[in-house]
Order: C-alpha cells, then structure tokens, then sequence
C-alpha cells in the first residue's frame, strides 16, 4: 500500500480546508485530516503550546489503523506541527509539505502580536477577520465563508488564537529549520506568490537551507494564490503535493 497522506489544517480553519482538495490526490494514497482542538478535535488545549498540539496530534495518530510512516502537509500552523512532528518522531514521517508554512523565526510577528497592548489590534479587532478576508481570492470569500464562519463568529476566537501565539516559544522556532534539517526529510514548500501573510520567498530559504545539509527540498510557486492554497487552489495544490509525494515513493528500493 503507498505511504498514507496526512493533512494538518492551519487557523482559524479545521479539516474542511482539505474537502475540495482529497478529490485531486492518487487514490491508491490513504488520507487521514484530523481537526485540531478548538476547532472540531476537542476542547482547546491547557496551554495551547506547539508541543501540546504535536502530543495530542501523536495520541490521535496511534488511535488510527494505518500504521508506517506517512507524507505529511501542513497549511499555516499544521505546517509549524508538521514539522514539529518530523522532529520528535522521525519514523512517522515519511516526506514534509508546508504550504503557506514558515517553521522558524517568521512566526516571530504572532508571538509579538500576542503581547499586551498590540494584542488588542492583532486578535481583538482582527480576530480570525482579517485571516478569513484576505485568506482566498475573492471569487472563494464567500465560500470560505459559508465553510468557516463559525470559527469567526465564535466570541472566543479573538482570545483563543492568541493563547495559541502565546504558546510559540521563540527559542524553539529558533532551532526548528536546524533540527527539521537534521531529520533529513525530504521538503516541499508550497506557496501562493500572493500570499499577504507569509511571503513567497521564505519559501525559497527553507528550501535552500535544507538542500545545504545534502537533503532533498524542492519549492513550487503557484501563481496569484493566497494563503489558504487548499481551499482558493484546490487543484493546483493537490497537483503539486502528488508530483512531490509520488516522487518520493517511486524512489523507495
């Protein structure tokens, strides 16, 4: 059986992100799309740390009937457990996609947002809005909409994201693109070159800063696209994450 595919939504969004996406990948891939607590996996984590997330995350994967390693994806905050995943336990990782995913210090922004007093413009005023606005193309706004305006009309969300920044440790954000590198795991970076919340060329960097340790990285662009590539480019996306994926598998003894 090909190596199963496990998709790790970002926020404010949960395991609806990947629906239109799963009917372009190979069939012969199983796929697994948990939604992370506080957002249809459970109650919200105490505290909301990284590490919180990829224990809850590892309990989640020994509860499932696929065993072996698998070609993980993550979008936005998935991506940062993605990798986190990759780090702590290798052996569940087979290959590592972040789309619209930087694994380091480009998280710094959130982190900063969540301290007092600049808080009340990043997760008060903007709460999950300004994400779920410029997130897509506006041909998918409303869309995205219909799919995810719960989680914005949510009166906790404001509060919960940031306890969710608050839980980035910056020291490990520092360390996860060295550590990620000592893994070995084939990288793919996917971005949109629209992107207004992470730029197109951290996606460059990661690649090159893992080639530079003799490991396989590979970098697609996909024009005009936004941040939530799963949802606004479905198609595009999931042709990128096969040519990437089956690539790998096609590499095995």
């Amino acid at each position: 059986m090909s190596s199963p595919i496990l998709l790790l939504h970002g926020v404010p969004a949960d395991a609806r992100l990947w629906d239109d996406l799963r009917t372009h990948l190979p069939p012969h891939h199983p796929v697994l799309a948990p939604s992370m607590p506080g957002y249809g996996g459970g109650p919200d984590l105490v505290p909301a740390t990284v590490d919180a997330h990829v224990a809850w995350l590892r309990s989640w994967l020994h509860q499932q009937t696929i065993s072996g390693p698998c070609h993980v994806v993550g979008q936005d905050y998935g991506g940062l457990l993605g990798a986190r995943l990759a780090i702590e336990d290798p052996t569940r990782v087979r290959s590592l996609t972040l789309i619209s995913a930087p694994v380091g210090l480009g998280w710094t922004w959130a982190r900063l947002g969540a301290l007092p007093g600049p808080h009340l413009l990043f997760y008060r005023a903007f709460g999950g809005g300004l994400w779920h606005h410029q997130g897509v193309r506006p041909s998918r706004r409303q869309a995205f909409a219909d799919t995810f305006g719960h989680h914005r009309a949510d009166p906790t969300l404001p509060d919960r994201m940031r306890e969710m920044a608050r839980g980035l440790g910056l020291r490990q954000l520092a360390r996860t693109p060295r550590q990620l590198r000592a893994t070995g795991v084939p990288l793919h970076t996917v971005w949109g070159t629209a992107d207004r919340f992470a730029p197109w060329p951290s996606a460059l960097w990661m690649a090159a800063r893992h080639r530079r340790g003799g490991h396989l990285a590979r970098t697609t662009l996909i024009w005009g696209g936004r941040h939530y590539l799963p949802f606004g480019r479905p198609q595009a996306t999931a042709s990128a994450i096969t040519r990437f994926i089956e690539g790998i598998d096609h590499q095995r003894p």
